[in-house]
């Protein structure tokens, strides 16, 4: 082949220009898959001749391909491309050194102007890529905006109607059609809760002909997953030129459907078929959670309210109850004339009411802020103690093995208080005991509270915890903290009551409540 007609130089082979290339390029990447390269620059060698021959621009040949092949990246930078046919010039000149000067600095010239030619092309392939990606990253990141701005909202509202109404409004502005409606699933058929747009829609629900159906349905200018004409028989609206149907998922199941349909033609891109999938996901998800808030509300209403329950048990009704005591025995005193008696029974009922009052705020308190408090489990217990000396003269006897007392949380602490005032307030109401002893051990199993006496005790087999609200409290108690509750008792040998809890995660079965 030679070069023009000004210079008669017979140019080197194509595949000598070619081996010596790669050799170069190997010796710089020494990862280079040379077989791969070899019919890539042949093309490239050949595109120069062509050029040399010609004197036209250079042919599209891959250079897309030889590059990434090489540096093992895509759209590596331009200084990168250039180093790449630098060494092809320099394979090219050795060839040349042989031939008259004129000739081969012709031909070096003519290389570099094909060169810049093909780095040019590069150059701004490599910019129009470039843009492309940072306006699809624009795109993405708007979508992103809009979708946390469309969670934000749908997480606003736990109310199942909110929760509908505002899924179908915001489906207008994410999908811009002229129709937006929101189905819920029930068993065969698709019911109709919401819509929003520009149409009235008065549907009917839609029966779940075929399983294809849950999924995503396309119908645009370019694809029909179903017939227009069908689609509008089965939305109940005339005139619809493309439609949309997105799944509402809640995790792995599909609880209902989201449609937009739109009166003018459409050609949906991918971009707007995932942003509407995951917005569809993402409502799904909202209205499954204000579903189960629905049902879960009156459960933990009825929770709430037990928990009062045991508080107005375990407190003021206990010291209550022993005030009432006090006064009838104020009032068989005075029957005798027993002024004597009856002005203590009369302070001890005094000082009783105080005692309700101030247990009637601590109750209102720990309700209201969760029981924090400064004490330790051993100021509880020993609080619990002293009351129940002044009530009824006996001390507890206090056993305990360590001199710290347990780390646990405000929550629990409260609730072994409780349950250890509501097992001393047993023992005072029906045991007419002499001794009484609670015991603290902690072990690397948890921590075990017992409180026993020596009194009348009782048959456990006897008991109808169902009609004993105090036995029930206590078991439910010993469940909000994780922990077991025994009851040991037999007529004529004392009663014990004991708990034991995990003081680590895994100990007994659930989840400890400790900080």
């Amino acid at each position: 082949m030679r070069m023009s007609r000004e210079y008669q130089l017979q140019l080197p082979a194509r595949q000598q220009i070619v081996h010596l290339w790669l050799e170069q390029l190997c010796k710089e990447n020494t990862n280079t898959r040379r077989a791969q390269l070899e019919p890539l620059a042949l093309q490239a060698t050949g595109d120069f001749y062509h050029y040399l021959d010609v004197n036209e621009d250079p042919q599209r040949f891959d250079l897309q391909r030889f590059v990434g092949i090489y540096l093992s990246t895509e759209n590596p930078s331009i200084v990168e491309v250039a180093r790449i046919f630098i060494m092809m010039r320099s394979a090219f000149r050795k060839l040349l050194i042989s031939y008259d000067v004129p000739s081969g600095f012709h031909a070096l010239e003519q290389l570099d102007n094909w060169t810049d030619l093909v780095v040019s092309r590069y150059a701004l392939a490599h910019s129009r890529l470039i843009e492309a990606r940072e306006a699809r990253l624009a795109e993405r990141m708007a979508d992103l905006a809009m979708l946390n701005h469309c969670v934000a909202l749908l997480n606003g509202s736990l109310d199942t109607v909110s929760v509908v109404n505002m899924a179908a409004q915001l489906a207008c502005e994410v999908t811009g059609a002229d129709l937006c409606i929101v189905f819920k699933r029930e068993r065969d058929l698709m019911v109709p809760l919401a819509s929003a747009g520009q149409i009235d829609y008065a549907g009917e629900p839609v029966a779940i002909a075929d399983p294809k159906s849950l999924e995503p349905l396309i119908v645009d200018e370019n694809q029909a997953d179903l017939p227009l004409e069908k689609v509008c028989q089965s939305l109940g609206v005339s005139g619809i030129r493309a439609v949309t149907c997105s799944p509402l998922r809640a995790g792995s199941a599909v609880i209902g459907k989201l449609a937009a349909v739109y009166l003018q033609p459409q050609r949906f891109t991918q971009r707007q078929l995932d942003v509407r999938e995951i917005y569809a996901s993402y409502a799904g998800q909202a209205l499954r959670n204000a579903q189960l808030y629905e049902r879960l509300a009156p459960l933990t209403a009825a929770q709430e309210r037990q928990r009062i329950a045991m508080e107005m048990h375990d407190t003021m009704l206990q010291t209550l109850v022993t005030l009432n005591i006090n006064l009838q025995v104020a009032m068989a005193h005075i029957r005798d004339a027993d002024w004597v008696g009856a002005q203590q029974c009369v302070e001890a009922a005094r000082q009783l009411g105080k005692a309700a009052v101030v247990e009637g705020r601590e109750t209102l308190r720990s309700l209201n802020s969760g029981c924090s408090s400064e004490e330790t489990l051993f100021d509880a217990i020993e609080a619990e103690m002293q009351l129940f000396e002044e009530q009824t003269g006996i001390m507890p006897e206090l056993i305990r093995n360590a001199n710290h007392p347990p780390c646990v949380s405000d929550v629990v602490r409260h609730h072994l208080r409780r349950l250890i005032g509501e097992s001393l307030n047993n023992i005072q109401r029906h045991a007419r005991a002499t001794e009484v002893k609670i015991t603290i051990e902690e072990t690397h199993q948890g921590l075990m509270l017992k409180v026993e006496d020596n009194g009348l005790g009782f048959d456990s087999d006897q008991i109808d915890e169902q009609r004993s609200f105090g036995l029930n409290g206590m078991r439910e108690r010993s469940r909000l903290i994780h922990a077991q509750l025994e009851v040991q008792a037999s007529p004529g040998n004392g009663t014990a009551v004991v708990v034991r809890m995990p003081l680590k995660s895994g100990s007994f079965p659930g989840k400890s409540d400790f900080s």
